[in-house]
């Protein structure tokens, strides 16, 4: 890959997500704005995951409740809306979120079943990931998965 890459590998599958617009030409409020790392990870084996973390940015809120429904689509289209493309796995990821003085501020989860880390077929690599607020309308922030 090219450019200055000094994060390190850890293993897994990662997705950099990105903050929708919620509405043409704006960006969304702070409270509704979900940026960071969603890590796809198992401490046994490095092509199966069998927990997923979402470690928030820097500048995310923190501190309270924060309950997310994670989408992985069957494509990494990422051209068309989320709500139209299809998914392949769904789960929920929440609780109460870290404080804001532990770093990093991470929620995480067991997955209900093991998620392959590979390319194709089953595999989670170059899918697209969305996420929305537990209950929401319109998804929050998106991203590709691709390996850690």
């Amino acid at each position: 890959m090219c450019g200055n890459n000094s994060r390190p590998s850890y293993g897994g599958a990662i997705a950099i997500l990105n903050p929708l617009e919620r509405i043409p030409g704006g960006l969304p409020s702070p409270e509704t704005a979900v940026s960071g790392r969603l890590l796809f990870h198992s401490a046994r084996d490095d092509t199966l995951a069998t927990d997923a973390t979402f470690v928030h940015d820097e500048d995310a809120g923190c501190g309270g409740e924060a309950l997310y429904t994670i989408g992985i689509h069957k494509l990494g289209d990422l051209t068309t809306s989320a709500l139209v493309s299809p998914f392949i796995h769904k789960f929920n990821l929440g609780g109460k979120d870290s404080d804001c003085n532990t770093e990093p501020r991470a929620l995480s989860a067991s997955l209900s079943h093991p998620l392959r880390i590979e390319v194709g077929h089953e595999g989670i690599i170059g899918r697209r990931v969305t996420v929305w607020k537990q209950g929401g309308a319109s998804p929050l922030a998106e991203g590709i998965i691709g390996y850690n």
